[in-house]
């Protein structure tokens, strides 16, 4: 046996070192000033189960013989992705998903995005693995959603730059606030919310949180909201396509750390567009030819409106009851409706220039009774009715429909009675928490009172 062997592990501890010269490191020009530009790094990425191995020596090496400096600041300990029975993937296993069939079947940004949603901060992540017969190859239907995050950036692309390119009439300068329209002002609140949350997240290295704020603002508020609010004003409003290009232009950076190369080729499409004046609040800064060499965009405290975003949030709430009673009633969402609701909750929809007539896809919004029949909804304490569903009232299905919903709401007062009659909540939950459960239960008896009172007229 050779007694001059080095542990592996302790070779290892050199990486810091040997990659840059050391010991001599002015002995070559290439190494010359390597080890003071880029020590000590700013993090190290690795598994939990080499810590001790490697992670532990580099310290120790680099301190010994660097006068007592570390070699990084941070150390990011990442979760270890098995398979869906918690095996530790393996080629010999063949269980194991290689990363290059993934980048060609659903492309890198996809896998990275993905991956990004599933680096909790627990110790393993599972990834189901299913053979593709056709490909022959190991592959995960949880790439799948990375794919669809993918595709609607790319559909959401596609109508941005379709309405920035017919611009004619651009704003002189940037864009006040006062001049944009209530969803316009609730997008760009819920835009400066979710780049606090990003950069909180990344800072934390809580790769899951970021996925799913990302997710959260171009799925859900700039696609299924915004996109559909402002489709029929878009064209002839100036300022809300200022807003609209500094929305997009700034989610498209925000996305950029989890799907470098869509947001770049989108922005290669994009920068052909007219320019377009920013709005005040949001400091992007010139993007250039390259979005990866692009500011990250800046957002004024002031842009978040929470009184906005929680009646924003009741009338988005109304348009999915709505919908969900088109659903019920077995009619579909491009048949119009008018909505007959008390005087108080019409002049607060009035409020919002057409955004839930849009969303729910009403012909109006009346205070006045229905002449006709038609489907009740209960919307908090208070009973609204949806006319020109249907032709002629189905009360047999109306009933059902009511008696089912007065069920679901006589389980939920029960649950939260049950839970407020508890001693060991009520006195060692949260005060905020156990307030919050008597609201809901309030909201909840208030609501099967109007279901009730609907269910006793219907005849």
């Amino acid at each position: 046996r050779d007694p001059d062997v080095l542990d592996t592990w302790f070779s290892s501890a050199l990486w810091p070192l040997s990659t840059m010269g050391w010991p001599d490191p002015g002995q070559d020009p290439q190494f010359a000033g390597l080890l003071d530009a880029f020590k000590p790094t700013s993090v190290l990425c690795t598994a939990r189960d080499i810590i001790t191995l490697w992670v532990s020596r580099m310290v120790m090496f680099n301190r010994f013989f660097e006068d007592g400096r570390v070699p990084f600041r941070e150390v990011y300990i990442h979760p270890v992705i098995q398979d869906g029975d918690g095996k530790r993937m393996s080629k010999s296993a063949g269980n194991g998903v290689d990363p290059l069939d993934i980048i060609r079947t659903h492309g890198a940004d996809a896998m990275r995005f993905t991956l990004c949603g599933m680096a909790s901060q627990t110790q393993d992540v599972r990834l189901p693995v299913e053979r593709d017969e056709a490909t022959g190859v190991n592959t995960s239907p949880k790439f799948d959603l990375g794919k669809r995050f993918c595709n609607k950036l790319w559909n959401a692309s596609r109508f941005t730059i379709g309405m920035l390119g017919q611009q004619a009439d651009a704003p002189a300068g940037p864009v006040s606030r006062c001049d944009l329209a209530p969803i316009d002002r609730w997008m760009l609140s819920r835009l400066a919310r979710a780049a606090a949350r990003i950069d909180a997240a990344l800072a934390a290295y809580e790769f899951n949180v970021y996925a799913d704020a990302a997710y959260d603002l171009l799925w859900t508020e700039f696609c299924d909201v915004y996109l559909e609010a402002i489709k029929p004003t878009v064209q002839s409003s100036p300022s809300q396509r200022a807003c609209l290009a500094t929305v997009f232009e700034s989610i498209l950076r925000l996305l950029h750390p989890a799907l470098p190369f869509v947001t770049e080729a989108i922005h290669e499409h994009a920068r052909r567009s007219p320019g377009v004046p920013g709005v005040e609040g949001v400091t992007l800064g010139d993007a250039g030819a390259l979005l990866c060499l692009a500011p990250w965009p800046r957002f004024d405290a002031g842009l978040i409106d929470a009184a906005l975003e929680t009646s924003t949030a009741e009338m988005l709430a109304l348009v999915r009851l709505i919908r969900e009673a088109r659903q019920s009633a077995g009619v579909s969402p491009k048949r119009a409706a008018t909505l007959h609701a008390p005087a108080d909750l019409a002049r607060e929809i009035a409020g919002f220039a057409g955004l839930v007539e849009r969303l729910a896809n009403l012909s109006g919004v009346t205070a006045d009774e229905p002449a006709g029949p038609a489907v009740t909804i209960a919307h908090g304490a208070r009973e609204l009715r949806l006319s020109g569903l249907v032709e002629q009232a189905d009360a047999g299905a109306e009933r059902q429909r009511l008696e089912k919903a007065l069920a679901e709401l006589d389980a939920a007062i029960s649950t939260l009675e049950k839970r407020l009659a508890n001693p060991g909540y009520t006195e060692k939950a949260p005060a905020a928490l156990v307030q919050q459960t008597r609201d809901q239960l309030a909201a909840k008896r208030a609501e099967r009172e109007a279901v009730a009172a609907s269910l006793e007229a219907l005849v």
